[in-house]
């Protein structure tokens, strides 16, 4: 049970090496900041049962399903990553040692978990993304799943504030300044639309990026489900209600963080349903019967284009210092198809507009490099993929201007690029998703290819 005693959770972090004082005013302006920023995005908490039991915890020693000082210290931890605040008498990084307290504290309630436990491994799954410990993230998450029972998921009776109006301000740190109107917040409506684009991400998942070694549907049935699940996220999408709607055009509108990030994911995921097709044609999939010519490229193009759209929005009224921690992967990938669009399209305008939407996915993963240490490394992931591209593009042309002077290799205007794009044969280029040589066929079939979107399922 948690809420462990006082002694034994004392006890337990001096055997750890982290039981050292923190400032309860620390405590509250990392939990604030979670609540804020984090906890909207993905509903992991609700505040109002995480402070009444952690009072009923405090006042007699009592044990709560609901709250226990390694979902506290856990919250901690990510919430570590979004502050500019030090302290001198905890060791740094704030977010190890926060997230080092969680682990210790976590292995008590190991043997008896409840829904306080799933929900801290839920949020230490993001700790150990951000930080880059990948393998570690997918365990938490993968240890919490089991865990979800009749008994761990009972939730407590309270009185519902439903019908009341709820509002949203951000909550920055005390020498910020940042003027900023209450928004009407509509956290709980979001997630019941949410809900069911999980559920398309769920068939997405296990239709096109199957973990099956031996690939079971074909090549026509693939996107003749790619095409059907493209019209289902359109229809989804245009049922949204006016307070989840976002005004690409307006430059003046104001929107709550968790909206604007819903939209990129919604875009994310209409990538992930195309991608497996960017490159695709009667030449390299001659079975395949290509009914929907939006499939593939087009709607990669068409959502990587919002999604920049989104963030400088996003920008524009919050930056990125607080973002969500899922957000690096939405942006990693959507910054892939503006690479393949900026180094490999033959049309200009695509090729500008890509290298402009680029820089405000670097510029994007830079900021919340300040944070999150796996942005950093997928914005290295990009621009090493970028140079590659680059530099096979360099070599095709140069290959073409010395061997063969004639005709059959002038066509077309002589200062372009050299393109994969442009034969749509083959995804050929060094380095592109880490794997040289490979058949667009390959990647379509081949599961092992999807790895990079493993972090994003989770």
């Amino acid at each position: 049970m948690a809420c462990s005693t006082p002694q034994r959770i004392q006890a337990t972090l001096d055997a750890a090496g982290v039981s050292h004082f923190v400032d309860p005013d620390l405590k509250e302006h990392l939990l604030r900041l979670y609540f804020f920023w984090e906890d909207p995005s993905i509903h992991v908490v609700k505040e109002d049962v995480f402070y009444r039991e952690r009072e009923r915890c405090r006042s007699g020693n009592a044990t709560s399903k609901f709250y226990s000082e390694v979902l506290a210290n856990s919250t901690c931890a990510i919430c570590a990553a979004l502050t500019p605040r030090h302290c001198v008498e905890l060791p740094e990084p704030m977010v190890d040692f926060f997230a080092s307290r969680a682990k210790a504290l976590l292995d008590a309630e190991m043997d008896s978990p409840t829904l306080s436990t799933v929900q801290s491994l839920v949020i230490l799954s993001g700790v150990e993304a951000a930080v880059t410990l990948d393998a570690r993230g997918r365990l938490y998450y993968g240890m919490a799943i089991p865990s979800l029972n009749e008994n761990t998921i009972t939730t407590p009776a309270y009185v519902t504030t439903s019908d009341e109006p709820r509002f949203w301000q951000p909550y920055i740190d005390d020498l910020e300044d940042f003027d900023f109107p209450q928004l009407p917040d509509p956290t709980e409506e979001m997630h019941k639309h949410n809900a069911t684009l999980c559920a398309k991400m769920t068939k997405i998942r296990e239709t096109l990026y199957s973990d099956s070694v031996v690939p079971t549907i074909g090549p026509q049935r693939l996107h003749d489900f790619a095409s059907d699940m493209r019209s289902e996220l359109l229809v989804w999408h245009s049922e949204l209600p006016t307070s989840l709607l976002v005004d690409l055009t307006s430059v003046s509108s104001f929107y709550v963080p968790h909206v604007l990030q819903r939209h990129m994911q919604y875009h994310c995921v209409m990538i992930l349903v195309n991608r497996p097709f960017f490159s695709a044609s009667t030449a390299t999939l001659r079975d395949v019967a290509f009914t929907d010519p939006m499939v593939g490229r087009p709607a990669c193009t068409d959502s990587a284009r919002v999604i920049s759209k989104l963030l400088q929005i996003y920008r524009r009224l919050y930056r990125f210092r607080r973002i969500n921690v899922q957000a690096e992967h939405l942006i990693f990938t959507v910054s892939l198809i503006h690479v393949f669009n900026a180094c490999e399209a033959k049309e200009p305008c695509l090729k500008n507009s890509a290298w402009k939407d680029l820089e405000v996915c670097c510029q994007a993963l830079t900021e919340m490099g300040k944070g999150y240490k796996n942005a950093l490394r997928a914005l290295g992931v990009v621009n090493s993929i970028r140079t590659e591209l680059l530099n096979a593009t360099r070599e095709s042309v140069k290959r073409d201007s010395l061997s063969a002077p004639g005709a059959e290799y002038n066509q077309g205007p002589s200062n372009r690029r050299g393109s994969t794009w442009e034969d749509e044969d083959t995804l050929n280029c060094p380095g592109a998703f880490g794997h040289t040589n490979i058949s667009q066929d390959d990647t379509l079939l081949n599961p092992a290819l999807n790895i990079i979107d493993s972090l994003f399922w989770s």
